[in-house]
């Protein structure tokens, strides 16, 4: 069973599902669907970011977590519960370089 969408993923679904059908159409080099593409591509820019962010706030959160601990506080953890921490941070870690040099490029006259 699929969890139902909140609002906001709701409205960036059926803004992807716009895309995908005025894709072909775009592709075709329509002028006015590869207008109608480029508006709802701006439009989920801020929409979605807005969604990261929130989803960043809360790792955030578990990484803070996890940083306030003491090896003696992971000590007390099943050899699984360290594993997930370590494979969790060490997945961060990883996706970490990419993140930043995506974030890099990024210019904002705004």
């Amino acid at each position: 069973m699929t969890a139902k969408l909140s609002a906001a993923q709701e409205s960036i679904q059926n803004k992807l599902d716009l895309i995908t059908a005025l894709g072909p159409l775009a592709a075709a080099g329509n002028p006015a669907a590869e207008e109608q593409v480029r508006q709802i591509t701006l439009a989920l820019i801020p929409e979605s970011a807005r969604g990261v962010a929130n989803k960043f706030q809360a790792i955030a959160e578990v990484f803070a977590d996890l940083g306030a601990g003491t090896p003696s506080d992971y000590s007390k953890l099943s050899d699984e519960e360290v594993t997930d921490a370590f494979k969790f941070v060490m997945a961060a870690a990883k996706n970490l370089a990419e993140l930043e040099a995506e974030v890099s490029k990024i210019k904002f006259p705004l």
